[in-house]
């Protein structure tokens, strides 16, 4: 996974100035959540991808759907997205940190320092890289929730394209938890390969009680990889544990899934059940 993200956030990059760099981090938390653990050219459309609804008969295909849904499981997770939304600058500290110095043009349009859009129009900083597209950020006065949305926000560089079309709302209690809800769609175009993913009303709550998570997401890759489909996630019991999961139940597309304290998951299919590593289950994707 590490080239999509590399090269994403080296766009972002040659647009800021010093340490404000981590205001666009959330676009790359977005496709860490959602690009699993594999690096999947094809034309940068952020349409819903055609991800068929991984069917589960056989513990060999849960085991897969498990492989490409567990980097949404840990606690890190929710964590790091969250992280990442509420380390935005103010919309005075982003006028300051963003420049077009090698053409085009952003227009900010600011209501509050916490509630604005941002418009990007080829906008370039280093030869070769540009944005196009936009975004908006709403918040509540105290931070404690708000609204980010990408608007057909496609970032080019030489090693390739990645469209985000996503809406996520987020909110936190006293007791720390965190709850975000994910709607939308993204693709990212790279050395010859291509990835498209979306969420559907996906929720992840993370705090003190555990990690529950709820909704759907899909991936589709070209070419073809284990991991593709899509994925209706329900949480029987919260999951406790990070980066290895020691306690909780979930299903996925019907199977079953019971997280132990030796670091493996026991998978439950049409009655079949087998014990497996957490560790090992890439190996096992078929």
């Amino acid at each position: 996974m590490g080239c999509f993200l590399e090269s994403a956030s080296g766009s972002l990059g040659s647009l800021l100035k010093g340490s404000n760099m981590k205001y666009f981090t959330f676009f790359i938390a977005i496709t860490l959540t959602v690009m699993f653990s594999a690096c999947g050219g094809g034309s940068s459309s952020a349409d819903k991808p055609i991800a068929k609804t991984a069917t589960i008969t056989t513990v060999a295909q849960a085991q897969s759907a498990l492989y490409a849904t567990q980097a949404l499981m840990s606690d890190g997770g929710a964590m790091n997205v969250f992280n990442s939304l509420t380390g935005v600058s103010s919309a005075s500290q982003l006028r300051q940190a963003i420049t077009c110095g090698n053409g085009g043009s952003m227009d900010l349009n600011t209501i509050s320092q916490s509630n604005y859009s941002i418009v990007f129009s080829h906008c370039s900083n280093e030869p070769g890289v540009y944005i196009d597209g936009g975004f908006s950020i709403v918040t509540n006065s105290n931070g404690t929730s708000g609204k980010f949305t990408m608007h057909n926000l496609e970032m080019i560089n030489p090693q390739g394209t990645y469209l985000f079309d996503l809406s996520i709302n987020y909110a936190t209690t006293s007791s720390a938890e965190i709850n975000l809800k994910m709607n939308g769609t993204g693709r990212i175009d790279e050395n010859g390969r291509s990835a498209s993913f979306f969420y559907d009303n996906f929720q992840m709550i993370s705090g003190s009680n555990g990690v529950f998570l709820n909704g759907t997401v899909g991936v589709d890759y070209t070419p073809d990889l284990c991991s593709e489909g899509t994925y209706t996630i329900k949480t029987i019991s919260p999951l406790y544990g990070s980066p290895t999961i020691t306690s909780g139940e979930i299903e996925i597309n019907g199977a079953n899934f019971v997280y132990n304290p030796d670091g493996t998951v026991t998978i439950t299919v049409n009655g079949t059940s087998e014990k497996v590593n957490q560790n090992a289950l890439e190996s096992t994707c078929i």
